[in-house]
């Protein structure tokens, strides 16, 4: 004879017994979820960062309060294709009243189990909030160039990237920040919070923009017995930038169409072949000019070796080789070195 499993509660047939009762007795007697009737929520009364354990996540306070309540719930590891719903009502500005739903199941029983938290809003300056008050700094990244000032657009990308890796790290709640950008003579200084994060930032911009990066480390203080160090990363982007002409060793004259970290591609200014050479081969090359050198010309005739175009500057004609056979329009840009003019597309 098969011996029958009958809850002792509900009297009934039950293919799973738990403590003697199915499933749902087992629900409504003991229940499969856990959670105190009362949970706190800690939130930063300046930037309104949302505290997760020991991590700080800037998010809606709606967000932040379902995620600390699902931290909260202990469910019983039986319960099975579980799913959780929320439903908060504001109470007050520090006190809201949550309705928690676990639904799952055990075996082929599906169970519902419904709870209601009062959750309590807690004031707490952030580690980032209170840093940022303190002007608190780990590292600075330098950035220089070459024999020359960074221009408007580097500086305007340096910016935009580093801030761009800075929101990325805030984003997986890292309390990280800018505590500072200083204009100095020859470039700026970006003053990071964390010196992993200026770390990360500054091998990022190197990579991004080129040149050299050089590392060095100053004694800032002692912490728990042991030295503190501020990091300073100097990149020193490359001496030529996109726009400028220049002049190799045997006197061939290239224009800069792109530079893309240590990569260049150049335009020879003879033939108009495209090129794409790394940076540490062209350091003998010397900067001839810059867009604010180019000139606007017209072209008044030509033909399949040669242009007359009229400078607009001086309203002079000046006859040009060109550098190929192909047509050009109504106007053109040039340039001229030494005795001779080269045409720029």
């Amino acid at each position: 004879m098969v011996e029958k499993n009958i809850c002792v509660e509900c009297g009934k047939e039950s293919s799973i017994l738990i403590d003697g009762v199915c499933p749902l007795c087992y629900s409504k007697k003991t229940g499969f979820i856990k959670i105190g009737n009362r949970i706190e929520v800690t939130i930063c009364p300046i930037c309104g960062a949302i505290k997760d354990k020991s991590i700080w996540r800037k998010e809606a306070l709606d967000i932040g309060i379902k995620r600390n309540i699902i931290h909260s719930i202990d469910i019983d590891k039986i319960l099975s294709n579980r799913s959780i719903s929320i439903y908060c009502k504001k109470k007050s500005d520090d006190l809201y009243m949550c309705k928690v739903e676990v639904e799952g199941h055990v075996e082929d029983y599906k169970i519902i189990e419904k709870r209601y938290v009062e959750v309590t809003i807690k004031k707490q300056i952030c580690q980032e909030c209170s840093r940022k008050a303190g002007r608190y700094f780990e590292s600075i990244i330098q950035i220089r160039a070459k024999k020359r000032e960074p221009t408007d657009e580097e500086i305007t990308r340096v910016l935009k990237e580093a801030k761009e890796h800075i929101s990325y790290f805030q984003e997986n709640g890292k309390a990280v920040f800018i505590t500072e950008i200083k204009s100095t003579r020859g470039g700026i200084d970006i003053y990071v919070s964390n010196k992993d994060t200026a770390y990360t930032i500054a091998h990022k911009l190197h990579k991004s923009l080129g040149g050299e990066m050089k590392r060095t480390a100053k004694e800032s203080g002692m912490n728990k017995g042991r030295k503190i160090y501020r990091t300073t990363y100097l990149i020193r982007l490359p001496m030529y930038s996109a726009g400028d002409i220049i002049i190799s060793k045997d006197k061939n004259v290239f224009y800069v169409k792109t530079a893309n970290g240590n990569r260049f591609r150049l335009l020879d200014l003879s033939s108009w072949e495209k090129l794409t050479v790394d940076y540490k081969d062209l350091k003998d090359f010397l900067i001839a000019g810059n867009e604010g050198k180019i000139k606007e010309g017209i072209v008044v005739s030509q033909d399949d070796r040669e242009l007359q175009i009229m400078d607009l500057s001086t309203y002079k004609i000046k006859y040009v080789l060109k550098p190929s056979r192909k047509k050009f329009g109504s106007s053109i840009r040039f340039i001229k070195i030494k005795d001779r003019i080269y045409l720029i597309p």
